[in-house]
């Protein structure tokens, strides 16, 4: 079951079905203390809110990047801080910036959790995947959303050719549009 902030923004917006939210908040239990998450796309704050409202512990090892900073139809660090100030919650630590770009960067700790939402674009899913995958703690979990054919097959592909088709990452399952793994490879 949801908790409520996060139950309020799946209905809002739509941009995660409930299960999805359902999801992210019982993956949410598993992270380790202090484990370090990174949300690529901030979209509505709906993924982080979920993640957050289950686990505010992880409040400051948690990171949405995203290239938004203004008020977006589609999402953004904005509408994100939005919904936190709605929810009188806390803000996660914003990055602004191209989630390539702030993979090439990263100097922070391995990651536990990551969720990718960001460009759907094959050349931003298969960015993502490859500069990020660089980062991930053996045994993290990773989300890939919007897996879906027909609406966004560039997503699907990248998934298939990179994630599916590696020995790298362990399918885990997938629930409506979210495909979710566990990196399996070594860590760099």
């Amino acid at each position: 079951m949801l908790t409520k902030n996060a139950e309020n923004l799946v209905k809002a917006f739509g941009y995660l079905f409930y299960d999805e939210a359902e999801m992210l908040q019982e993956y949410a239990e598993e992270i380790p203390e202090k484990g370090v998450c990174v949300n690529i796309g901030a979209g509505t704050g709906t993924s982080a809110v979920c993640v957050l409202e289950a686990r505010p512990d992880l409040t400051k090892t948690f990171y949405t990047i995203d290239k938004s900073n203004h008020n977006n139809p589609l999402g953004g660090l904005l509408n994100e801080r939005n919904a936190f100030d709605n929810y009188g919650m806390q803000y996660p630590n914003q990055i602004h910036s191209e989630s390539i770009k702030a993979g090439e960067d990263w100097k922070n700790s391995k990651v536990d959790f990551l969720i990718i939402d960001g460009d759907h674009s094959i050349k931003g899913a298969t960015g993502d995947i490859l500069t990020w995958k660089k980062h991930l703690k053996k045994g993290a979990i990773v989300f890939v959303h919007d897996y879906r054919e027909g609406i966004w097959g560039d997503v699907v592909k990248v998934v298939n050719e990179l994630m599916f088709d590696s020995d790298d990452f362990k399918f885990v399952e997938r629930r409506n549009t979210y495909v979710v793994f566990e990196y399996v490879g070594k860590e760099n």
